[in-house]
């Protein structure tokens, strides 16, 4: 009667015990950061290369983080547009859900302007940053790149 009862506590215990339910990291979108010269738009395939990061296996809500560094002195205005898939990375789309756009009043700290944004990733499998423009009066910015948390 003992062992049993101590047989039920211990699984008890191990039931109660906290489950992670999908694996969490994170994937930069760029190997190396970019440049981008002001009232420029890069594009994926001639003005950088992006990495196409499978999301298929993880939690639909994830966070994009970019950063980049403005010109001394100027404005912030700076937009990421990413493109997605929903067919396993054999056609991308950008309907325009996906994209941040740096508010104009982002303060730089250390000289660099970091943002998150949360995004519901529900049907996608994979993603890739598709653009990068920086508007008039952005100045040139510098060590840009974009990172996607899961």
């Amino acid at each position: 009667m003992i062992k049993k009862m101590i047989s039920l506590i211990v699984l008890m215990v191990f039931l109660a015990m906290p489950v992670q339910l999908s694996y969490t990291g994170a994937q930069n979108f760029l190997v190396t950061a970019d440049s981008v010269n002001d009232n420029t738009t890069a594009v994926h395939g001639t003005g950088f290369t992006s990495t196409e990061i499978n999301i298929s296996q993880r939690t639909s809500l994830c966070a994009i983080t970019v950063w980049f560094t403005p010109a001394a002195g100027a404005a912030v205005n700076i937009e990421f547009h990413f493109a997605v898939s929903n067919d396993a990375g054999t056609t991308y789309s950008t309907d325009g859900a996906y994209y941040i756009a740096i508010p104009t009043n982002s303060t730089a700290v250390g000289g660099v302007v970091v943002w998150t944004e949360p995004f519901d990733m529900s049907g996608i499998s994979h993603i890739r940053l598709q653009q990068i423009i920086v508007g008039n009066g952005a100045g040139n910015c510098t060590l840009i790149n974009a990172r996607i948390s899961y």
